[in-house]
């Protein structure tokens, strides 16, 4: 069974909502603020009835609980435990406790300096929210009181996970978050000093210094306070372009620019076209990663098109290219796992191996902060479906990644596709006429043509 406020109150046993009354969802809210704890039977009367509770409080509390107890169809989950009554909620069951647990798994990350799984970390945990917490309880002191703190875990959390955005660079991204954090939150001097940052690093160093003023502004007249110290020395910082403002390069002084591209194939032949458009998808710069996948049959040239391309414009991404040849249709062998890719890629970046990770997902957002800022290729050839290339993928604009696959990768998001069908005629005489002695193909161009019919 699943329970949720971080929004209006819900409940779900497996895919049936359950529904309850107004006042059985009261009771149900009011134990929820105290999960797995025993909750007193007068602190649940004052909730549900106020100051003034009827004569029968007592009794209509027992009828409701019983009620209550038969919606969640388990006995041993609402029990009575002297001197009031026990909720029992798994570790995953109630969605407070998981964003809970998923902020501390994020700030734990973000001080061992593994950035990039902090942030998804806390991603997941503001993901959680659905509108503000116990919506619609606020007749219930105690659940207006959960919700308040609740709330202010939320804001801190966002804030938190911000810091980490501009970390790794993604100012852009992250400016109208935080415009409508400093609209919704005028007092709060964190979001505003983020917002000055990243217009500052942006470019915008008048707007950044608006931000200050305004701020300075709604504090005094508002409060009757000056700024606290981060923003006044923020203020002075961009008054001198303190180049402390800066976003410090991301490189470690042992890690070598990889360059792990397969020798380009000699005999490459045709393709211009295919070429030219991936070179083009390729080198463009939007505010997202590059992802282009080619796919195609066995044995139409999926790798040797790759390689060519990725050798085309390698000189684009000045930090590097990596490569992986992930067997995904290879007879006779395993496809390579996501984690033992991950774990030699960090490795080439320079990440120290006194942390090995065992974790899918913590690997992935590792690799995610090692590539952020920088300009890399990524080729993956020969993948097997979307979920082995998923965690491979880099998270920050700047990076390019090619792949190549049998089956369209079709659930993957934000992906440019390309067919490749076979070769022309024109071009399999050409490759044949590359590859054999000179002039066999002139002497017998109609048995040329049939050998290039029969290898398709």
């Amino acid at each position: 069974m699943e329970f949720g406020v971080l929004g209006p109150l819900e409940i779900h046993d497996g895919a049936r909502a359950v529904d309850l009354p107004p006042q059985r969802r009261d009771l149900l809210a009011l134990l929820l603020c105290r999960p797995n704890t025993v909750v007193s039977a007068d602190a649940l009367v004052d909730g549900l009835w106020g100051e003034a509770p009827p004569r029968t409080a007592a009794k209509s509390l027992q009828i409701q609980l019983h009620h209550l107890r038969r919606a969640l169809d388990d006995d041993d989950r609402l029990v009575h435990r002297a001197p009031g009554y026990l909720l029992t909620v798994g570790p995953d069951e109630l969605d407070a406790t998981r964003f809970e647990r998923l902020v501390e798994r994020g700030r734990a990350a973000l001080a061992e300096g593994r950035t990039g799984a902090g942030v998804d970390l806390l991603r997941q945990a503001l993901t959680l929210w659905r509108g503000p917490a116990f919506a619609g309880l606020d007749h219930l002191t105690m659940a207006a009181d959960e919700a308040q703190r609740l709330a202010e875990q939320r804001r801190t959390a966002e804030e938190d996970l911000l810091d980490a955005e501009l970390d790794l660079g993604n100012h852009a991204d992250v400016v109208g978050r935080l415009t409508a954090l400093v609209a919704e939150h005028p007092f709060r001097e964190r979001p505003r000093a983020q917002l000055i940052l990243a217009l500052y690093r942006l470019g915008r160093r008048a707007e950044a210094l608006d931000v200050y003023r305004e701020g300075r502004k709604v504090l005094a007249d508002e409060l009757g306070l000056e700024p606290g110290p981060r923003l006044r020395d923020l203020q002075r910082a961009i008054l001198v372009n303190d180049p402390a403002l800066d976003l410090p390069r991301r490189e470690s002084p042992s890690a070598q620019v990889p360059a792990e591209l397969p020798l380009d194939i000699a005999t490459f032949t045709g393709r211009s076209g295919e070429v030219e458009r991936l070179r083009a998808m390729l080198t463009a710069d939007p505010g997202s990663p590059v992802i282009a996948a080619i796919n195609g049959v066995g044995g139409s040239g999926k790798s040797a098109l790759a390689v060519r391309a990725a050798h085309e414009v390698a000189t684009a991404f000045p930090d590097g290219q990596l490569y992986v040849n992930l067997r995904g249709s290879t007879v006779g062998l395993e496809r390579l796992p996501a984690m033992k890719v991950l774990g030699r890629w960090s490795r080439t970046l320079g990440a120290s191996g006194e942390h090995a990770l065992d974790d899918v997902d913590e690997a992935a957002a590792r690799f995610r902060s090692l590539t952020a800022g920088r300009k890399m290729l990524i080729v993956l050839d020969d993948a097997a479906d979307a979920a082995q290339v998923r965690p491979l993928l880099p998270g920050a604009p700047g990076c390019a990644v090619l792949i190549t696959s049998r089956r369209m990768l079709s659930t993957l998001d934000g992906v440019v596709h390309l067919r490749l069908d076979v070769m022309s005629e024109a071009e399999a005489l050409t490759v044949l006429d590359r590859l054999a002695v000179a002039d066999r193909v002139a002497a017998d161009p109609d048995g040329a043509a049939r050998v290039a019919e029969l290898c398709g």
